[in-house]
């Protein structure tokens, strides 16, 4: 059980949150909607178990701590592989990076500049759990991100091989698979949204 000693005076310890049974604390389900500022909230976590555990040793990992060893969590890896995606096609936008070439221009801008697409539902999947909450609708997210994938790998090679016109009418059809995978991807948010959460995430929120 989690345990939360409001500490308004910051006159507690460490010590006394572990030893000192008289103190007054909330459980975690108790604690308000809004904090109070300046307040400290200390937490102590009481674990029952109906075995003796010899050396026993509780570890907490800190996956907020180390650029490396946070982009090891899928939903940090996703989310950062996007943002990275953003800056390329931000930075290509104002001339850097692709001003340095000019032969692979297009496809350079076609692979990089589409891939915010693919790579936002892969974050997507990872920061909704959605392979563990909704397998079913996992499928579809999943589908989706591979499709629009697919087809700007498949795009980028045919600009790469036959050298199309560097407008719209180049590559009109890869224009027109961005507006489906827009539409399906505007209907899968919505779902999303809408969707009810899984019975064991509820209960798992309540306790804590």
């Amino acid at each position: 059980m989690l345990r939360v000693f409001p500490d308004s005076a910051n006159a507690l310890s460490p010590k006394q949150i572990l030893q000192d049974s008289t103190l007054k604390y909330l459980k975690a389900n108790e604690l308000p909607k809004y904090l109070e500022v300046g307040t400290t909230y200390w937490g102590r976590l009481d674990l029952l178990t109906t075995h003796t555990l010899k050396d026993w040793r509780l570890h907490f990992e800190d996956d907020r701590i180390g650029l490396l060893l946070y982009l090891r969590q899928k939903v940090v890896f996703w989310f950062s592989l996007w943002l990275f995606f953003c800056l390329l096609t931000q930075a290509m936008a104002i001339g850097l990076i692709i001003g340095n070439f000019s032969n692979y221009r297009l496809p350079f801008w076609m692979l990089v500049a589409n891939g915010v697409f693919y790579t936002f539902w892969f974050f997507g999947r990872s920061f909704v759990a959605s392979k563990i909450k909704f397998p079913k609708l996992d499928k579809f997210i999943l589908v989706l991100a591979l499709f629009i994938l697919i087809e700007i790998v498949i795009t980028t090679l045919h600009v790469l091989i036959f050298n199309p016109q560097a407008n719209f009418s180049g590559v009109g059809y890869h224009y027109i698979f961005l507006n489906v995978y827009t539409v399906f991807s505007l209907i899968l948010s919505v779902v999303l949204v809408t969707k009810k959460m899984p019975l064991q995430d509820i209960l798992v929120s309540v306790q804590w």
